[in-house]
């Protein structure tokens, strides 16, 4: 009976944990799509020879990816500390 009660906390407490992962993943996704468009806009604005807005978008793009980054590392050390080696 305690196995069984234990087996149910444990997929109560999994799922709360992939709930939160999805949700990440979504922000994270998110990142990119921002950093997708501020590319777009970098390039336009350099074939138009406006190279400091150009810049400010192209750097805009990288906090996107830096903050896209940061969300799935994270994930991916929780992960490690709920994965076993056999």
């Amino acid at each position: 009976m305690l196995h069984i009660i234990l087996e149910a906390m444990y997929l109560v407490f999994m799922k709360k944990d992939l709930e939160k992962m999805a949700n990440d993943l979504e922000v994270a996704a998110n990142e990119l799509e921002m950093a997708q468009k501020h590319l777009l806009i970098a390039a336009k604005h350099f074939r138009e020879a406006k190279v400091p807005r150009g810049c400010a978008h192209t750097f805009a793009t990288q906090g996107h990816l830096s903050k896209s980054n940061n969300i799935i590392m994270k994930g991916a050390e929780l992960h490690s500390t709920k994965s076993r080696v056999e």
